[in-house]
């Protein structure tokens, strides 16, 4: 009896082992599998996600390839099919024009997931125009004409003003010549923007610090030896062609090297004046008596403030340029008769002062705000120049290297600003 029931006790203590071993294996099991159904549900959002990913950037590839041609392209004209990249995984664009720059963003889908991506195109105006100016074309005066052989885009019509009326939209006073395009409403808007800075997003109270940072970068990929880097909240005189060689003067003192030598202008191909705000360190640029900008010569300069260009009854050097970036206005002045080879770039205005004069320049000019001609018994002469190798300094604006070549025929574009929001 005694060993009946110590044997039944034995079967039920083994019963309960096998139970607990069993309890305790569907236990692990079940905790195996649900790590394992997470990993795998993990794995899969991981790789949905990176297939969203790459499908917004195969979304942003297709809107470059249309947007860096035309910048009006309809993003809503492409269908399903044009947008899927995979059996599961599409992407959906949309554009917002903002000034000179083309806002896109992408969503790229795969699963569940999705993924958004943003980045700006910016057109560059002065790749393939004689004139550019990003709000107004302003024509004031007595008996005058602006002359543009080339293209030529204004973002917000162009104007007349009589000394007896007020201005109105008037074309009249603009010579213009076939084969060339001209674009009176310009959309987006034909201006220049900057790189940013240390900011996401390129706003307006950015710009002054972005166009620094830019001209900075800009001369860093000179040799220190083509570069005079000036800074200073005083007005700088540039004199190119003096004696020769050239000179500037800094607050009325000509401006001295390290060695107590004058500073020169020859073989130099950027002279950057930087003042602590925008506005500061206007730079004259005069020619005086029968002096002119050496042959061969192709120099920019750069300033944080405004810039007048003073070249009285002379010509030049046909094979030589000075160019001008400002962050403010570029003034230029003729009277009877004034030559220029240069591209100029003005953040704000580029104003056109003109008295008795024919003035004629082979070069572009390019204004992010308005562009003014004010004459008297005068015509001012733009026409696409010849020399298209991109000037020292505008390579940021072309995209392009020194020594490359921009045409009249082609837009250019800045990728850039790509983020995943």
């Amino acid at each position: 009896m005694n060993n009946l029931i110590l044997a039944k006790k034995k079967k039920s203590a083994i019963l309960i082992f096998t139970y607990m071993v069993l309890t305790s294996l569907l236990i692990i099991g079940a905790s195996y599998s649900n790590r394992l159904i997470s990993e795998l549900n993990s794995s899969r959002r991981f790789l949905d996600r990176e297939k969203a990913l790459w499908a917004a950037e195969a979304g942003r590839t297709v809107a470059y390839c249309h947007l860096k041609d035309d910048a009006n392209w309809d993003y809503t004209s492409l269908s399903s099919s044009d947008k899927q990249v995979s059996s599961d995984s599409s992407f959906d664009i949309s554009v917002n024009t903002v000034g000179a720059k083309n806002i896109v963003t992408v969503t790229g889908s795969s699963g569940d997931a999705a993924r958004r991506t943003s980045f700006s195109i910016s057109y560059i105006p002065s790749l393939h125009n004689a004139l550019s100016t990003g709000n107004k074309l302003l024509g004031t005066g007595i008996i005058f004409a602006l002359d543009i052989n080339g293209n030529a885009e204004a973002g917000n019509g162009v104007w007349k003003k009589s000394l007896w009326r007020g201005y109105n939209k008037d074309t009249s006073w603009i010579t213009t010549h076939s084969g060339n395009d001209y674009d009176w409403s310009a959309t987006p808007s034909p201006q220049i923007t900057y790189p940013d800075g240390e900011t996401d997003a390129n706003t307006t109270e950015d710009e002054f610090s972005d166009f620094k940072d830019y001209s900075v970068s800009t001369i860093n990929d000179y040799n220190p030896s083509e570069v005079v880097y000036i800074q200073t909240n005083d007005n700088v005189v540039v004199y190119p062609g003096w004696n020769g060689e050239g000179k500037i003067l800094v607050d009325g003192q000509v401006l001295k090297d390290n060695n107590n030598q004058t500073v020169t202008l020859t073989g130099k191909k950027i002279v950057y004046v930087e003042g602590d705000n925008a506005g500061d360190g206007d730079v004259d640029i005069v020619f005086g008596g029968s002096e002119v900008f050496n042959d061969g010569e192709d120099m920019t300069i750069i300033s944080t403030g405004d810039v007048t260009y003073l070249e009285p009854l002379q010509s030049g050097q046909s094979t030589s340029r000075l160019n001008v970036i400002t962050y403010e206005n570029y003034d230029e002045a003729s009277i009877l008769w004034t030559n220029h080879n240069l591209n100029v770039y003005a953040h704000n205005n580029v104003n056109f002062l003109s008295l008795l004069s024919s003035s004629s320049t082979e070069g572009t000019y390019t204004a992010n705000n308005d562009t003014e001609l004010i004459a008297i018994l005068a015509a001012k002469h733009i026409n696409f120049p010849d020399n298209t190798t991109v000037p020292p300094g505008f390579e940021g604006f072309y995209g392009l290297s020194q020594g490359n070549i921009f045409e009249a025929n082609s837009h250019g574009t800045l990728n850039q600003d790509w983020q995943e929001l």
